[in-house]
């Protein structure tokens, strides 16, 4: 792993966190895991995403911010493609009613996810790229910024996704978008 984290601090590479379920209302247990990543990876891990995209408005984000987790994807509703949840294509900060103050972690929107188009919404191939291009249509006319969630295990033959994602980015790239992948 160390070998393979050095190739990727060499190239610039951002690593990650990908939290676990209850990390997200558990401070002790999220900095555990902050903490084993930053040790692993022999680099500055700024940013997160909560595994079953595990979410509450009023806790989630003091708990990254106390960690030093600057940038998460996690606020998203895994059943439905867009802007459901936060309304917007932009970055965003949330605010702390309890503390009286917005909370030092900008969330970058997710917009699309494999398992919503293919699990919840039931899409063929064709219907997902259209559900994609939809809404990463309206992300560029914009001019905003999307998060895609797409797993690294639907890249797998037996899932027959990965073809959709491919066409999904070569979309973004023959449309002049800017794309990092995490």
């Amino acid at each position: 792993l160390a070998d393979i984290q050095d190739v990727f601090n060499e190239a610039g590479f951002e690593v990650g966190l990908h939290s676990s379920y209850p990390a997200a209302l558990n401070y002790e247990l999220l900095e555990e895991e902050f903490d084993l990543l930053k040790r692993l990876s022999h680099n500055t891990v700024i940013s997160n995403r909560n595994h079953f995209l595990n979410f509450s408005l009023t806790h989630t984000p003091l708990i990254l911010e106390k960690a030093g987790i600057k940038c998460d994807t996690t606020f998203y509703y895994n059943n439905i493609c867009g802007f459901m949840r936060h309304k917007t294509c932009s970055p965003f900060y949330f605010y702390s009613h309890q503390d009286n103050r917005i909370v030092d972690v900008i969330e970058i929107p997710t917009v699309i996810m494999d398992s919503t188009l293919f699990n919840y919404l039931s899409c063929t191939d064709e219907d997902a790229y259209e559900k994609s291009i939809e809404v990463l249509g309206k992300v560029r006319g914009r001019g905003g910024v999307a998060c895609i969630n797409w797993h690294n295990e639907t890249s797998a033959p037996e899932y027959g996704w990965y073809s959709t994602y491919q066409d999904v980015l070569r979309w973004m790239k023959d449309s002049g978008a800017c794309t990092y992948t995490t």
